[in-house]
């Protein structure tokens, strides 16, 4: 299915937070964004709570979990199942009114943070606060992922990247079948060479042209 906007998945236990889903829909809309929310999107289906959520992780293009005082099973699988699908994710945690928290909500958060392998977890006071929050790091999500997909592939470096190429020539004498070069793409106005500075044993440093994608001379 296509969808003509970017769709956020919400998640968070169904018990608590309802105003801050709410406040996170409402903010999101002015970005051309979609906010999923379970007790709002689902409606009634045939396939169980737990395949309809993730189905919609599936196509999800962020996931945003936000945490107060407890931990469902189900809260936690969306999660879980956002980082094994290669979600993004963005985790917002509520610090007011903690009296009563659920000890396994904490351990939960002390491995979502992780300072080596987690996220970097915001805090909020307040459903404004969260939707504020929220609307910022959506917006800065977007800008990076924009400027993922038009940066030049060549990096900034004037030497261009590096590729792994499989030598054809493997009937060339001191060439063996199947060996692996580290090729290096030299910007020529007009032109595009690609060099092999490295010499191996019984290999020449080439240099090869292209023109129109196809090998048209070596020296």
């Amino acid at each position: 299915m296509i969808f003509p906007r970017l769709r956020v998945f919400v998640s968070s236990r169904m018990e608590e937070l309802a105003v801050e889903r709410k406040a996170i829909k409402e903010a999101l809309d002015p970005l051309q964004v979609d906010a999923w929310v379970f007790e709002d999107d689902a409606g009634a289906r045939s396939e169980s709570p737990r395949q309809t959520y993730r189905e919609e992780l599936e196509t999800a293009d962020l996931y945003i979990g936000i945490f107060w005082k407890g931990l469902g099973a189900y809260t936690r699988d969306e999660y879980l199942y956002a980082k094994k699908s290669g979600k993004d994710c963005l985790v917002y945690e509520k610090r007011a009114n903690l009296d009563g928290r659920d000890p396994q909500l904490q351990s939960f958060l002390d491995s979502v943070g992780s300072v080596e392998s987690g996220h970097t977890i915001k805090r909020f006071q307040t459903a404004d606060d969260l939707a504020e929050q929220v609307k910022q790091n959506v917006a800065a999500w977007l800008t990076r992922k924009v400027r993922e997909r038009t940066a030049p592939r060549t990096g900034s470096s004037s030497f261009g990247w590096k590729v792994s190429w499989k030598n054809p020539f493997t009937s060339k004498p001191g060439w063996k079948s199947g060996e692996s070069l580290t090729l290096r793409r030299w910007r020529i106005p007009g032109r595009r060479f690609w060099n092999c500075p490295t010499r191996r044993a019984g290999l020449p440093t080439c240099r090869w042209l292209i023109c129109s994608n196809r090998w048209a001379g070596h020296c």
